[in-house]
């Protein structure tokens, strides 16, 4: 996993802009003076350049991990799809309350002979 943290990094950071993005910044418009999401997506594209270029000579590990447009495409991808997930699971509705409680106890019921 090491090797593949470079890509992998990207994923998760590129999930994380596109949710901020999805939930905060898209009803502001583009710019970031007002708001917008002019900021997360240059984060994305810096995020995703690494995902391409690889980690370079200087990465901690010393190593070259994966990396290309194959591996820049999985990361936008794969944050997409958390993106999207997090967007399901965010409109689900709420419990309503008291309503687990209810069905976590079975109703009891007293047998006639013992009233």
């Amino acid at each position: 996993m090491r090797e593949q943290g470079t890509p992998y990094r990207g994923l998760l950071y590129a999930g994380v802009m596109l949710t901020a993005i999805d939930r905060v910044h898209r009803k502001n418009g583009p710019w970031n003076t007002n708001g917008g999401y002019e900021y997360n997506a240059v984060l994305i594209a810096a995020v995703l350049t690494l995902a391409e270029a690889g980690p370079g000579d200087l990465s901690v590990d010393g190593r070259d991990g994966p990396h290309g447009t194959r591996w820049a495409i999985a990361a936008l991808a794969g944050g997409i799809a958390g993106a999207l997930g997090l967007r399901v699971l965010a409109q689900r509705p709420a419990p309503v309350a008291g309503e687990h409680e209810q069905q976590a106890q079975p109703a009891v019921q007293e047998h006639p002979a013992a009233a």
